[in-house]
């Protein structure tokens, strides 16, 4: 059994709305960076130990299956996990590694489990990315949630890393945010906006709640060079997104302009960071 899961590439808002409940709205899926999960019975030539987070995903996924006498044991399978997606970066690493395994537990003992009971027992880990889903959500990490599908509103990336040299630790650093209460209250307006912005077509206020989410981060989590993405969003009236808790960030364009904008956004990239551009 293998299962790809890919990375999402930061998102297009994440925050906190009042009452301190963490949200976020995540960014379409990424085609450079995945995850490969690979399990089966009995093949010892591919075993591997596997990190402290996919043990503990395992041995939660064996305590949730009821009738366990009816199935393989779970210490007769191998498992194998390989994949591209660099850590500390917030491309989500450790939820489609999470959420690879479980995705590829739930086919092999064939369990019927939906997509958001894995989110669920994936959150019991950690606060996961909706991974799984190709399409914008607005989704609660904590809980492994989704909240709302957002309507199909297409457009391109084009997205690179900052700062090549730093990684993020996204747990110490979650603990370590405390969003103000007009923050909050700021949230909560941008998620209605965004719904709307998506149901409407509407890039303008699209754009715009991306890039006051993109600003907010600035306050915790700075990116490098990250004044000069934003005056050549506001300049060229595009998205400007971050990994809130890593160190990518991009743009957002939408298709009838991406093909007259790409080479000019790559141009400024290639200028100020001189590392490798992606784009979706």
């Amino acid at each position: 059994m293998i299962v790809d899961v890919y990375a999402k590439p930061g998102e297009l808002i994440q925050g906190v709305l009042p009452g301190n409940k963490r949200f976020l709205v995540s960014n379409k899926s990424s085609r450079f960076f995945k995850s490969r999960t690979e399990i089966g019975i009995g093949n010892l030539t591919k075993q591997e130990t596997l990190n402290y987070k996919s043990q503990k995903t395992i041995e939660l996924f064996w305590s949730s299956l009821p009738d366990k006498k009816q199935k393989v044991d779970i210490s007769k399978l191998y498992f194998k996990q390989e994949g591209n997606i660099p850590v500390g970066k917030g491309l989500s690493s450790s939820s489609a590694d999470v959420l690879g395994l479980l995705d590829a537990l739930s086919r092999f003992y064939n369990t019927g489990y939906s997509t958001e009971q894995l989110y669920n027992l994936a959150a019991s880990i950690e606060p996961t990315d909706p991974c799984l889903h190709t399409c914008n959500l607005l989704f609660n990490q904590d809980k492994g949630e989704i909240t709302q599908a957002l309507s199909s509103l297409p457009y391109q990336l084009i997205y690179f890393d900052s700062d090549e040299n730093t990684l993020v630790d996204t747990i110490a650093l979650s603990q370590l945010i405390n969003y103000s209460e007009s923050q909050q209250q700021e949230y909560e307006r941008l998620c209605k906006q965004i719904i709307c912005a998506t149901a409407d077509n509407d890039y303008e206020s699209f754009n715009f709640c991306l890039n006051k989410s993109a600003e907010i981060n600035q306050f915790f989590l700075q990116k490098k060079g990250f004044h000069v993405l934003q005056d050549f969003a506001i300049e060229n009236k595009v998205g400007l997104f971050v990994a809130h808790s890593g160190t990518y960030m991009g743009l957002v364009i939408e298709p009838s302009r991406f093909k007259s904008l790409e080479a000019k956004a790559a141009e400024v990239i290639k200028k100020n960071w001189n590392t490798a551009i992606y784009t979706d």
